[in-house]
């Protein structure tokens, strides 16, 4: 997904090849430059659409990442703390939490001091309204959108009776998929890299208000021309934060300030092993979410109709041209036979459809959802690279498969900054 304004930069070139440090990249807006967060502090108020947008969901290799595990799993690793007691919990990283949780004293100090005004409507208060929000559960209401979307295109084809088995009803699915993939990412990195995931996703923001950011006014009276503005925006950043331009109640934060950083410390993790520690590349889970989806979606739909027909005929026995062709012709019946038809296990679709098309159907997903333009013949010569160096054991990997896919993928990432 292509984010933000101005100029198309190549990831690889400016990542990879020496051009700039390994995780920097620079947008521009009215004429200005800030630096991305990953490399060196920036002011305390920065913008968060171009690639910024992406803070905590790409690591400082422009992997994209998801933080590891469930809301349970990040609770019981510590990872995430419960940072209220309302019936709707709101879950923050941990360091996170407890930088935000030394800003809400030091602000509430200062409030005490008249250095915050009390009768200023917003920014009075320092308390968090939302935090990270779980991509699991995004990908998946967003999918199950997706599967309402392909059974009405079943419906409105007349193509619900001609599905038999799972290679039948993937066919389909492709097909549909291709149509509309371009805007409608299917993979969990396509999906985390579109509009339809947001900045809370990552891990490493959170805002102090419950409001619409499409509230431009509002930004502009009750904030930016709020009494304590300047004075939350420097207490932010001294504590290791940066305001989000854009969405001035959201605070990012900045995994390079020397404040934070004390704070991450605190939780045993540094910038450099954070996305280790914390965080799971995207592309190790896409084929194994996208073969679980695919199932689901199947056995759902075998559970809504679990009968299809096709014609058969039926033979006279004491027909005496039985056996040849012209003769079972004249004297067969026509009948419609039923067929059950029947679910299929994560193994069985990865047998059924085999594992070589797993890798191309992924390979061409991800190149659609990057809108990377190549032709038919560079793609197939591309896929055919990929195959070779995935061969293990006389067989092609998954795993190997969908690591080199995602390589070259990356190679050919263009985004707008």
């Amino acid at each position: 997904m292509k984010r933000g304004h101005n100029k198309l930069v190549d990831i690889t070139s400016k990542l990879y090849r020496g051009g700039m440090k390994a995780g920097t990249a620079f947008f521009s807006r009215q004429n200005e430059e800030l630096e991305y967060l990953f490399n060196r502090n920036i002011t305390n108020v920065g913008s968060t659409r171009g690639v910024i947008g992406l803070y905590g969901l790409v690591d400082m290799q422009f992997n994209t990442v998801n933080m590891a595990g469930t809301y349970q799993d990040g609770v019981d690793s510590g990872r995430l703390i419960i940072a209220n007691t309302s019936a709707s919990p709101i879950f923050v990283t941990n360091f996170v939490h407890d930088a935000f949780d030394a800003m809400a004293t030091y602000y509430n100090v200062a409030k005490q001091h008249n250095k915050i005004r009390a009768n200023a409507g917003f920014l009075v208060d320092m308390k968090i309204k939302r935090g990270y929000e779980s991509i699991n559960n995004s990908h998946e209401a967003y999918m199950q959108t997706y599967f309402q979307a392909f059974t009405d295109y079943l419906n409105s084809r007349g193509l619900v009776e001609k599905i038999r088995n799972f290679k039948e009803f993937m066919h389909h699915f492709e097909n549909f998929i291709y149509q509309v993939v371009t805007e409608n990412p299917v993979t969990r990195t396509g999906f985390t890299r579109s509009i339809y995931s947001n900045i809370l996703n990552g891990g490493l923001a959170i805002e102090i208000e419950n409001i619409s950011k499409s509230r431009e006014n509002l930004k502009v009276t009750d904030f930016y021309e709020n009494p304590n503005f300047d004075n939350y925006s420097k207490i932010a950043n001294h504590f290791g934060f940066v305001v989000d331009r854009d969405v001035p109640w959201r605070l990012l934060a900045n995994i390079s300030s020397p404040r934070m950083q004390l704070f991450m410390q605190q939780h045993g993790v540094t910038k450099m092993g954070l996305f280790d520690q914390y965080y799971v590349k995207t592309s190790t889970l896409d084929v194994d979410i996208l073969i679980k989806h695919a199932a689901t979606f199947y056995n759902t739909y075998v559970a809504r109709e679990p009968e299809t027909t096709r014609p058969e005929l039926v033979f006279n026995q004491n027909c005496p041209t039985k056996g040849s062709y012209l003769g079972s012709i004249s004297t067969g019946t026509l009948k419609i036979k039923k067929l059950a038809r029947t679910t299929v296990s994560k193994e069985g679709a990865i047998a059924d459809y085999g594992v070589k098309h797993w890798v191309k159907l992924y390979f061409k997903l991800r190149l659609a959802e990057e809108k990377i333009d190549i032709s038919t013949a560079q793609a197939n010569s591309l896929l055919q690279s990929i195959y070779s160096r995935s061969i293990k054991n006389n067989s092609i990997d998954l795993a190997l498969g969908v690591f080199y896919s995602d390589l070259e993928i990356k190679r050919r990432i263009t985004v707008e900054l």
